[in-house]
């Protein structure tokens, strides 16, 4: 399989809870995986709420590493499968790269 990522992914060690909440407002919990300069990839809830490709959705009550930089933010569904959901920051500016750094630092045991 042909990688089409344009940036390097900081995988996370432990589980990091969000609520995420789709333009309906019905919020739901999930897990970051991975973080990147452009989005991030969401572990979703087994028999839960499935987000469509297109669709926004608001982050927020981030566990305590990611919240200073994912809380409020708003990003765009790019792709769903296997559970998971692959997000496109609307505003990919906010996460740039010495946040992700710091947040390699503060939550990857590695």
């Amino acid at each position: 399989m042909t990688e089409r990522r344009k940036h390097p992914r900081v995988t996370l060690d432990a589980p990091l809870f969000c609520d995420v909440t789709p333009v309906d407002g019905r919020t739901f919990v999930t897990i970051v995986r991975d973080i990147c300069l452009g989005g991030l990839r969401l572990e979703l809830p087994p028999d839960g709420y499935v987000p469509a490709p297109g669709e926004r959705l608001r982050i927020t009550d981030c566990s305590e590493c990611v919240a200073w930089v994912l809380d409020g933010l708003e990003a765009e569904v790019a792709w769903v499968g296997g559970g998971h959901c692959g997000l496109r920051l609307v505003r990919p500016e906010l996460l740039d790269a010495a946040n992700l750094r710091r947040i390699s630092e503060d939550c990857c045991l590695d």
